[in-house]
């Protein structure tokens, strides 16, 4: 059996791999960094700079030229774009943010958690796009691989004219073991500071609801915790005047222990956390604080 991995993102590459390894058979990859070349058997490093059509290029050439079994590729906003695009050109079916994998399909949950969906593919070469940090990295070095260098060429739809850096904050909520996040339940963007001294004094960072950054701009997008944001997994997940609608649990599920506070007894967030408190935000953050 033969798998083909590729990410933009070293981490979920070795993610990607490490999944590869535990399936069997040959390891192949696609990267523009040359040094993962000893964790594969083979590895195609393509010559130039990263984009997403020359990646969809290469992997499907690869794809089609080693008659691969599989593809594992990296559930980034990027790699989920790329593995669309080439399950397209190669008709075959893909499974995003499986949770398990298998050489004839895999599992991934479906409305929000509710339902664990159970897939087979109906012909190779199956796609798999895996969530960051839901699998374990590989940790064993393969040796001697194969270096193949590659000159992908874009399929000239899409004309780059100009590049520019995006304004990045510090936090990585995909990383964190502790996370406070801020929901619609705050009146007003200054109020979001009694979250930030709660995850302060927790040693913890802040992520927020999709209304928070998508429609308010109260915080940037690497903030937003849901099925369109980030995936996260923390040890200490406390939602703070969050509804909870199914795309945001969709985004919290594996995380450790889930405690909510809502005044709103009513609230969906209420049936998918460990422990629940019925309160205003206002007056339970500052007495939360006052006890750390």
């Amino acid at each position: 059996m033969k798998v083909l991995v590729h990410s933009e993102k070293r981490d979920l590459l070795l993610e990607g791999i490490g999944v590869a390894r535990e399936l069997g058979g040959e390891v192949i990859c696609l990267s523009w960094e040359e040094d993962v070349l000893k964790y594969c058997d083979r590895l195609y490093y393509p010559k130039g700079d990263y984009s997403e059509s020359k990646a969809v290029s290469a992997l499907e050439e690869i794809a089609k030229g080693e008659e691969v079994d599989l593809l594992v590729i990296g559930g980034t906003k990027r790699g989920k774009e790329v593995a669309a695009r080439v399950s397209q050109r190669l008709e075959v079916g893909s499974i995003t943010d499986a949770i398990s994998v298998s050489k004839d399909g895999g599992d991934r949950m479906g409305y929000g958690g509710r339902v664990l969906e159970r897939l087979k593919f109906k012909r190779k070469p199956g796609v798999f796009v895996i969530p960051p940090g839901k699998f374990e990295k590989v940790k064993k070095e393969s040796g001697d691989g194969e270096l193949i260098e590659i000159s992908p060429k874009s399929d000239g739809k899409i004309k780059v004219i100009e590049k520019k850096e995006k304004e990045r904050g510090k936090v990585n909520v995909e990383e964190a073991d502790i996370i406070v996040s801020v929901g619609r339940g705050f009146k007003k963007k200054e109020d979001i500071s009694m979250a930030e001294e709660l995850a302060k004094k927790l040693g913890g960072v802040i992520g927020c609801s999709r209304p928070v950054a998508a429609d308010l701009r109260w915080l940037p997008e690497e903030h937003w915790i849901g099925l369109s944001g980030r995936k996260v997994r923390p040890k200490l997940y406390i939602a703070l005047g969050i509804s909870g609608q199914i795309q945001h649990i969709a985004g919290i599920m594996d995380s450790k222990i889930i405690v909510a506070i809502n005044k709103d007894e009513e609230a969906p967030i209420f049936k998918n956390c460990d422990y629940g408190i019925v309160g205003d935000i206002y007056e339970v953050i500052p007495l939360m604080i006052k006890n750390l």
